[in-house]
């Protein structure tokens, strides 16, 4: 079992405002997992991922875009974005959205 703390993760406030903390990387086995927090404002420009991208907001609420469609997700919701697929996120809100995204690979 590997446990990791706190102050042994890596943290990158990107210049979009989004807090990224990475939690778990395989590499070979195609899969990563972080903490995303959206502050109020907050929105990734849009963008694609080689790989599934799942999501499941732990607190706040959150928009996301997908081609033509419109997604609103909130607290104890979950999402599957397939490899490929263009999407932008948006937090609309006055507080932090925060949320746990896993990257799997088709391996």
């Amino acid at each position: 079992m590997q446990v990791r703390k706190p102050e042994d993760l890596e943290q990158e406030v990107r210049p979009d405002g989004l807090i990224m903390t990475g939690l778990y990387r395989a590499p070979d086995l195609g899969f990563e997992m972080g903490l995303a927090v959206f502050p109020p404002g907050g929105h990734s420009l849009p963008a694609a991922h080689e790989h599934h991208e799942y999501s499941y907001i732990l607190s706040g609420a959150l928009k996301v875009i997908v081609g033509e469609e419109e997604f609103y997700l909130q607290e104890g919701m979950s999402c599957n974005i397939p490899a490929g697929e263009v999407h932008e996120s948006i937090n609309e809100s006055d507080t932090a959205c925060k949320l746990i995204w896993i990257f799997v690979s088709d391996n």
